[in-house]
């Protein structure tokens, strides 16, 4: 049915329901009031026919549901940023994979199928934004995918959580770790400590880990840049199952979303 006032769509939908994607869009995203269409003053707004069930309130604000925000960003945008942001929906336990595809059945045909691959390859064990937007790239660079969040024992006897894991043929195995700009901060904010022991203590952790894997760590910029991920992963042989993908995304500024690292 059509609506009277227009409401919060897409990526905007998106950030009042809290989920994180990592790219920032230029303007606003609004749909829902079939009189006007169109870019003005920083606002996008699509004339859309919207059934009740897709329509809801976030902090006073009227707004797409999130399982119809989430398909319809996985249709409109690039696969680092659908992905990112099912994940992360996923990982909160606020969707379900079966209600974003019914949600996707009602919108149009563009990119349907994108989306439904996106829906398929998000995964809730992805804990931050760059690790999302890491899985992706390996994906598009042809290596096999990781183990995500791997519980491995170190050198000490004490359990550790990496971010991803390959099991490499005659070598050790090889946990990736995906540094954000803030994480060390973040961890010593979390905890009651500075910075620097934050740091000694990740430092600690990788000594031990290193008992039994080999470790490989890339920070936002490699994964901005394909080709420098590209280059970490061959360093450490990690199996490749298929030909780089012809698509791989333009190297570009990243404005963060959400709080998720």
């Amino acid at each position: 049915m059509a609506r009277s006032a227009p409401m919060f769509a897409r990526e905007s939908a998106l950030a009042l329901h809290g989920i994180p994607y990592g790219a920032e869009p230029e303007r606003v995203f609004t749909t829902g009031d079939r009189r006007t269409a169109g870019l003005k003053a920083g606002v996008q707004h699509a004339r859309v026919d919207l059934d009740p069930e897709d329509v809801t309130t976030v902090h006073g604000l009227r707004a797409c549901t999130l399982p119809y925000a989430l398909a319809d960003v996985a249709r409109r945008r690039e696969p680092r940023v659908a992905v990112a942001a099912i994940d992360a929906a996923l990982h909160a336990g606020l969707v379900q994979r079966g209600a974003i595809l019914t949600a996707l059945d009602r919108q149009g045909p563009t990119g349907r199928s994108r989306a439904a691959a996106a829906v398929a390859f998000a995964d809730a064990a992805a804990e931050s934004v760059g690790e999302s937007w890491s899985r992706v790239t390996i994906r598009l660079l042809g290596f096999e995918a990781p183990e995500l969040q791997a519980v491995v024992a170190g050198g000490s006897g004490r359990l550790w959580r990496g971010d991803f894991r390959w099991r490499r043929p005659g070598r050790r195995p090889l946990l990736g770790e995906f540094d954000g700009m803030q994480k060390y901060g973040e961890l010593a904010a979390r905890e009651g400590r500075s910075g620097a022991s934050a740091l000694a203590a990740e430092k600690h952790r990788e000594d031990d880990l290193r008992f039994e894997h080999d470790v490989a760590r890339w920070v936002w910029l490699d994964v901005l840049r394909p080709e420098r991920l590209e280059a970490i992963l061959d360093r450490h042989e990690v199996p490749r199952i298929a030909r780089r993908s012809l698509w791989l995304p333009d190297p570009g500024p990243l404005r963060a979303s959400g709080t998720r690292r």
